[in-house]
């Protein structure tokens, strides 16, 4: 049985690996959101912005996860894609929704809600990706 201590080593460096996996998808996200809301599409619907921008990232996050932050090489992709959208496509309705109210009531602040929304996200998704999604993995 492992200790303590080499427990939290492993689930840390895990967690790190999952934010810089994140980060990197968030990255993407932000900048296909700002290309689409201010330059390519500005009188589109900031909802459909974040539709767009949030499943391109979401694809790169269920692939770098998959292969780095949580190795989890070994298990079906099929069966480990199906898990992964679920929880994504979960947190995905979650954060569109809050998006769409937030900007409704406040539509002048939609880069503010477009930056914070998808922190929140992330946290939600770790902690179902590493019980559920990647478990035997971990």
């Amino acid at each position: 049985m492992e200790s303590l201590r080499t427990m939290w080593k492993k689930e840390g460096a895990r967690f790190l690996r999952f934010g810089i996996v994140t980060g990197l998808a968030y990255g993407i996200y932000i900048v296909l959101y700002v290309l689409l809301a201010r330059t390519i599409w500005p009188q589109g619907s900031h909802t459909i912005h974040v539709i767009i921008a949030t499943l391109i990232g979401d694809l790169f996050n269920f692939i770098a996860n998959r292969q780095w932050a949580f190795q989890a090489r070994d298990g079906s992709m099929a069966h480990q894609f199906g898990k992964f959208f679920l929880v994504v496509g979960s947190s995905f309705l979650l954060q569109t929704g809050l998006f769409y109210l937030a900007t409704h009531a406040w539509p002048r602040h939609d880069l503010v809600f477009a930056l914070v929304l998808p922190l929140l996200r992330a946290m939600y998704n770790y902690l179902f990706h590493r019980a559920y999604t990647f478990r035997r993995a971990v």
